[in-house]
């Protein structure tokens, strides 16, 4: 049984080939997740949460909701150059309290997402099982286009690391969490655990899920984000009332699942090891079956992985199905036939415009986009000021860089500023 695996024993024994002899796998994992990105998100929790009641940051809370809140009539939103510098500050000092959580690891009691009920309910969070929800949660914003934010694959390894062995006694919630650890391992190089926990989706299969059972099922997840929510700014609420929509929420078990085959088959692609690949992408092909993709829709991606394993006949048979899609236009079925007809001698040209490519990543999103659009609640999101704003803020802060050597970041003028303090 899957939940019986110790995922931290795990690293131990599989990662020892990602890692020189002289580095261990917690020391390169500790490396890779000690990055601004990971500074700035752990700041922003403590901003949010402020689990000591402190008044610095409770001030500093206070002046972002501020600058959240300032509106010139019906002009674009945009930061005047006191906001700026005013992010500046709280820029440079975000990342200071992130610093300083991380340094903790593990020891770490933080809290951010407190579950239903009162505080001496017996369901209370662990620290392990909140990252576990977070780490969910930032799958589920990385699927949506309402998330203002890049969410970075050193963030997902750290809430994956915290994460650890932790288990849901709900198979649908821990699924998805060792979806959601499958991709962080996966997308930094951990190749070969992220594809022994995808071997366990195979044979676990969740099928077509009904939505009212996934979202009663997903209630703890849902309650504590809201009891979270209820501590941010009302932009970041409005973003995630369109994140955690039923009809997205309905498709994020099996959602998570394709992503973690598709990104342990890049994984795999970027170590040259084409036949593992391979067989990742097959999988991810049975979950988006397992979505609801008409059979026409995956045809192109089935006859994409024939062609590549030299089965140009199983090709061809795909190529056919897939131009009966009635999402495709004329010369593109015109293309799909030809280049079926002629499989054994194709022009490069089309195989290279439809067997060569294999993103069913676009899949996912055209499935996530066209449900939001059914719910309509997106496009009210886009044209709200605040969420407008919010969005800016976000870019100015999550800016820890900058090309520009004339032009400081965010975060070196936030520092030469408390210097000057």
């Amino acid at each position: 049984m899957f939940n019986s695996i110790r995922i931290s024993v795990l690293i131990g024994l599989i990662l020892i080939s990602g890692c020189g002899p002289e580095q261990t796998d917690d020391e390169r994992i500790l490396e890779e997740i000690d990055a601004t990105s990971v500074h700035l998100m752990l700041g922003a929790k403590i901003l949010i949460v402020n689990p000591n009641n402190d008044e610095d940051i409770a001030q500093l809370k206070q002046d972002l909701i501020e600058i959240l809140a300032t509106q010139e009539g019906n002009k674009p939103p945009e930061l005047s150059v006191t906001e700026v510098i005013q992010l500046a500050k709280i820029a440079f000092k975000l990342k200071g309290y992130g610093e300083d959580e991380l340094a903790l690891g593990r020891d770490s009691t933080l809290i951010f997402m407190p579950a239903a009920g009162d505080k001496d309910d017996a369901t209370k969070l662990t620290p392990k099982q909140d990252h576990g929800l977070f780490l969910i949660l930032l799958n589920l914003m990385k699927l949506n286009p309402a998330t203002p934010m890049l969410i970075t694959k050193e963030q997902m390894l750290y809430e994956a690391w915290m994460a650890d062995d932790v288990s849901f006694d709900n198979k649908t919630l821990d699924s998805m969490l060792r979806a959601a650890q499958v991709s962080a391992f996966a997308s930094n190089e951990f190749c070969d655990f992220a594809s022994q926990q995808a071997q366990w989706f195979k044979e676990s299969k969740l099928g077509v899920t009904d939505a009212k059972r996934v979202i009663a099922e997903l209630a703890i997840f849902t309650t504590a984000l809201g009891r979270a929510t209820a501590h941010a700014p009302a932009a970041a609420a409005q973003v995630l009332a369109v994140v955690m929509a039923p009809k997205i929420i309905e498709i994020l078990p099996n959602a998570l699942r394709l992503l973690a085959h598709v990104n342990t088959a890049k994984c795999y692609e970027s170590k040259g090891n084409e036949s593992a690949a391979m067989q990742q992408k097959v999988y991810a092909i049975d979950t988006l079956e397992a979505l609801g993709a008409p059979n026409a829709e995956l045809a192109l991606y089935r006859a994409s992985l024939a062609y590549k394993s030299d089965d140009l006949d199983g090709a061809a048979s795909h190529l056919k199905t897939a131009a009966k899609s009635k999402l495709i236009d004329e010369r593109t079925r015109q293309d799909m036939n030809k280049l079926a007809e002629n499989i054994h001698d194709p022009e490069d040209g089309l195989v290279n415009k439809y067997l060569n490519k294999f993103d069913i990543t676009l899949a996912l999103v055209s499935i996530v986009n066209q449900r939001l659009s059914d719910e309509g609640a997106y496009d009210k999101l886009k044209s709200s000021r605040q969420y407008q704003k919010l969005k800016l803020i976000i870019e100015k802060l999550s800016s820890s860089s900058n090309n520009d050597e004339d032009e400081p970041s965010l975060l070196d003028r936030g520092k030469k500023l408390m210097d000057g303090i």
